[in-house]
């Protein structure tokens, strides 16, 4: 068994979109249908992907609210109906897990989506075994980059130190977030989320492969 040699971490909090799921091109396959249907044209695809991992009432905040409305309620019909076979699980992952939940640490995740979207994909690729926390769109007020997901989060493990705290992400709203709550931002380079402004942001952790999470626990 894996051991936390330094005790250094009290909890590794995880994204979903982008991090742990290889979502972002559903995502925005959703958000193209929708447009389509009510506007006659696809978005500015960097527009769309300027607003992932923030609720979609902030997404679709672009637009007076009885369109946005209609927007919103055709991107979830979309979505629903073909969350099960739009998306897939990051290679990476379930050894990933596997491997963290063998440490002990406390495994969370603090995500903006729905609950409804999220548990089918967690029962899809049997992922919620691996979780104690689930933090969604519906447990708090305020979300990401308002850091208080990760102070709902904390709250419910009972952590004080947020510099324990990893938070693993793959967007701008995830490193301000963990920045703001006072977490340690881990950045993946496996995303399909435009990187470039996310390096030029300089996170302090920038991991390519799974691996290079596991490595920071024997720090």
């Amino acid at each position: 068994m894996m051991t936390n040699k330094t005790n250094r971490w009290d909890a590794i909090l995880f994204d979903v979109d982008g991090t742990l799921i290889d979502s972002i091109p559903f995502i925005l396959e959703s958000f193209q249908y929708a447009f389509r249907l009510h506007l006659g044209h696809p978005l500015d695809e960097a527009m769309i992907l300027a607003g992932i991992g923030t609720p979609l009432e902030t997404a679709f905040s672009h637009w007076p609210p009885e369109q946005a409305k209609v927007l919103m309620e055709s991107y979830l019909e979309y979505n629903h109906a073909n969350l099960h076979h739009g998306i897939g699980v990051f290679w990476q992952v379930p050894a990933m897990l596997e491997r963290l939940q063998q440490t002990g640490i406390p495994l969370g995740i603090v995500t903006s989506k729905r609950l409804s979207a999220l548990q089918p994909t967690l029962e899809d690729f049997n992922l919620a075994r691996y979780f104690g926390l689930v933090i969604t769109k519906e447990d708090t007020k305020l979300h990401k980059p308002n850091p208080e997901p990760l102070y709902e989060a904390m709250k419910r493990l009972r952590l004080s130190r947020p510099d324990r705290i990893l938070y693993v992400g793959d967007s701008i709203h995830d490193l301000e977030c963990a920045v703001r709550a006072g977490c340690q931002p881990v950045m993946v380079g496996w995303t399909r989320m435009p990187k470039q402004a996310l390096r030029q942001a300089h996170p302090a952790i920038w991991i390519e492969h799974a691996n290079e999470l596991l490595e920071l626990l024997e720090e």
